[in-house]
């Protein structure tokens, strides 16, 4: 497995409030990290910062063996991309569906000599969205249909990188599952890395291979999956396990 990021010792402190100190992981291809915490925890602030939406107080953040301050934005957002909990924040409201995923083909150039509408009916089809749901603007969509379309929008560039931010909070227990199993299938197809943001470690350990506790900006616990769920050392990784299962 090839790395894909590495982070070293990330630290961020807001004004008045807790950030991150001295958080250590690195992603490799095929990989599934989650990060799990409840509000607060820091989770946020790391996906910020991975997001370029912070800038990093103290660390390292390498991406492909380079200085993650030295990735030109185009090559940056060619190798991450982002799944947001609200996806029909994230997308422009008066654009329709098909503008916006028309805009990251024009962006990056992708797909020469192709037609666009050829392009979109397999990236659409690989979300489970029909044809129609390209001419529909964001609000005209259920969640579960907007995160859907956000997801083949992430997809279209081929990304190294997915970062997945509470991807399932906003939507109700049949959805959430649709969408599990279908980011499942996403994972098996793809070689992309995935960085899975949530407060649900029973969600959590049904999708990644490894885990990351956080509590207070610091890491409390980070193992296996099948060892943190089975043997946890932490007592709040305990907590979290009773309060949502153990998947």
């Amino acid at each position: 497995m090839k790395s894909i990021l590495q982070c070293q010792n990330l630290t961020y402190f807001y004004k008045n409030d807790v950030g991150i100190k001295n958080i250590n992981f690195e992603l490799f291809t095929g990989q599934a990290l989650g990060l799990v915490g409840e509000s607060g925890s820091g989770k946020s602030t790391i996906a910020q910062l991975l997001c370029r939406l912070l800038t990093l107080q103290e660390g390292s953040i390498t991406l492909f063996d380079k200085p993650f301050q030295t990735v030109s934005d185009k090559e940056f957002y060619r190798l991450v991309q982002y799944i947001p909990q609200n996806p029909q924040e994230f997308f422009h409201p008066k654009r329709r569906i098909k503008e916006s995923l028309e805009e990251a083909i024009d962006n990056f150039k992708l797909f020469p000599g192709e037609n666009k509408l050829d392009v979109l009916m397999r990236s659409i089809s690989e979300v489970g969205l029909k044809e129609s749901h390209l001419y529909q603007f964001p609000h005209q969509l259920s969640g579960g249909e907007c995160q859907r379309a956000s997801i083949a929008r992430a997809l279209l560039v081929n990304p190294s990188l997915i970062i997945c931010d509470e991807v399932t909070s906003a939507l109700d227990v049949t959805i959430q599952a649709e969408i599990m199993k279908l980011l499942g299938k996403i994972k098996e197809k793809h070689d992309a890395a995935f960085l899975f943001i949530g407060h649900d470690i029973a969600l959590v350990s049904q999708f990644c291979e490894q885990i990351i506790v956080l509590k207070d900006g610091q890491v409390v616990e980070q193992a296996d999956t099948l060892a943190m769920v089975q043997h946890p050392r932490s007592s709040y990784t305990k907590l979290l396990l009773e309060a949502y299962g153990n998947g």
